[in-house]
């Protein structure tokens, strides 16, 4: 009788409305984008996810035995794949090192649900960094050879230790938060079901392309849901101090990488942005204001970007990975010692000596802590 009751009044407030009403509910409700729709108080969402993603990378950084440091990479690597490609557990444990392919940016899924799962470039990156490590240890991290329980047991105290929602840090859990969050960013159900592999049974009312479901979701997942910025220097960091400097705010930075970054910004754009010790961030730097300067020589005066007023800079050692250039430009992609890639754009003109890199030189890089832009990961800043 109550479903009878409220069927009644949903259909005298129905009657009730103005026609431009009724059209504006229908668009509510059916618009293409619908982020506002897909609310789900059960699932993580980014920053709590990116939260959990910095846990088990810190502890990979800081093992002390290279068994430790073995085991402690296997767990970030399955919870990379359970957060970002939303697989399910079985899928996990089939998942073979052929299967992870990082130069097409993508893991193929065997079995019942056979299909290629696509990765965002800085993911696959950071997957790269891991598996094709020359040292040889990301040869060991596949197949997984853990039991449920274990990635259990690690997800539990890994929400307990970062004061996550209790019981939502599960492999299922990664799962449907993963599929929440393609929600929001505007994909149909059917490319949704598309990447997590789930059955269709038919009765769908729009006829689509498989092919095009694909690209969509490819399209979808390289940009990460957001605009595409310029900057070729992108990673995400932990603020462990805010130091101000009269209108000026130094925010200090501890990277996944292994990285502390320091970044200067007003202190308006701070209180704008949110930002607060303990919170994240995304910092990116172009490569123009990268600076490369062989290891062997001494670290010239800086120049520009507050160096005169004594901005910090940031300085730290990497080994040349790639190099490219021009008559007038040399472009370096370095390798930093804890993993991922950082890029130098720099003028023949005005560093003649970098006509003379090679790869696997190892240089000192530089930049000022004024050259780091930063973007708050607080989906509520």
């Amino acid at each position: 009788m109550k479903h009878a009751s409220d069927n009644a009044r949903l259909t005298a407030l129905w009657h009730d409305l103005s026609s431009e009403d009724r059209q504006w509910l229908r668009q509510k409700l059916l618009r293409h984008n619908a982020a506002g729709v897909w609310s789900d108080d059960g699932c993580l969402d980014a920053a709590e996810m990116r939260i959990a993603e910095n846990w088990f990378h810190e502890r990979a950084i800081c093992a002390l035995t290279s068994r430790e440091k073995t085991s402690r990479l296997r767990l970030w690597l399955i919870f990379m794949v359970l957060r970002h490609a939303g697989l399910r557990w079985v899928e996990v444990e089939q998942l073979r090192r052929p299967d992870v392919n990082i130069a097409a940016q993508c893991i193929r899924v065997t079995g019942a649900h056979a299909r290629d799962v696509p990765l965002s470039p800085m993911v696959a990156a950071q997957l790269g960094t891991v598996l094709e490590d020359p040292s040889g240890i990301g040869a060991a991290l596949l197949p997984v050879e853990y039991d449920a329980s274990h990635i259990r047991r690690n997800l539990q105290r890994c929400g307990q230790e970062c004061g996550l929602p209790r019981g939502l840090l599960t492999a299922r859990g990664l799962r449907r938060s993963r599929g929440l969050e393609l929600r929001r960013q505007g994909l149909p159900d059917l490319v949704v079901d598309a990447f997590l592999g789930r059955p269709r049974h038919g009765g769908d009312i729009i006829r689509h392309d498989p092919r095009n479901v694909a690209r969509l979701l490819r399209d979808n997942i390289q940009r990460g849901g957001q605009t595409r910025s310029s900057a070729r220097n992108v990673t995400h960091g932990r603020i462990e101090a805010l130091s101000p400097r009269g209108i000026l705010v130094c925010v200090s930075l501890s990277c996944p990488e292994g990285l502390r970054l320091d970044a200067v910004i007003t202190d308006a754009s701070r209180r704008r942005l949110g930002l607060e010790v303990g919170g994240l961030v995304c910092a990116s730097v172009k490569a123009p204001w990268v600076e490369l300067i062989p290891e062997e020589l001494p670290l010239p005066p800086p120049l520009g970007l507050g160096a005169s007023a004594g901005v910090p800079q940031n300085i730290f050692r990497a080994r040349v990975a790639d190099l490219r250039g021009d008559d007038d430009v040399v472009e370096a992609v370095v390798r930093l010692p804890g993993g991922g890639e950082w890029c130098a754009v720099r003028y023949r003109a005005e560093d003649p000596w970098c006509s003379g890199l090679h790869e696997g030189d190892v240089v000192q890089v530089r930049f000022s802590a004024s050259a780091v832009i930063l973007n708050s990961l607080d989906p509520l800043a």
